[in-house]
């Protein structure tokens, strides 16, 4: 017979929250360079690769939907953590790591096809 995980607190739970950092992961899928340095910064074609990557993820973006793009924007860009993302939307804690989860993962695969486009 299984047991049915309480939906109370997560705050006893040992689980760790997701890592951040999912931005320099994405990175290579859009052509960003983390090396690049000031110098560059003043290079039109520079300049024109970076809004170009911009548009490309925000293009991935509005492909997800509102409840995951939510969650991923608010964690990845805005660097709310977990429990001030679950006071903003209103959803247990638990349930903003899945939808996080998910996100990254539908991210991911989206930035992947487009690369092969």
């Amino acid at each position: 017979m299984r047991r049915r995980r309480s939906r109370g607190s997560t705050e006893s739970r040992s689980r760790s929250p997701p890592t951040r950092g999912a931005g320099p992961a994405f990175a290579p899928f859009f052509g960003f360079d983390d090396a690049r340095d000031g110098a560059e910064v003043d290079d039109p074609s520079v300049a024109y690769e970076s809004r170009e990557a911009a548009a490309g993820v925000h293009r991935l973006l509005s492909k997800l939907s509102e409840k995951k793009r939510t969650v991923f924007v608010l964690f990845e860009l805005e660097e709310l953590s977990g429990e001030e993302i679950a006071e903003a939307v209103g959803v247990p804690l638990a349930t903003v790591w899945t939808r996080l989860f998910h996100a990254r993962k539908e991210f991911t695969e989206l930035a992947k096809a487009a690369r092969r486009e």
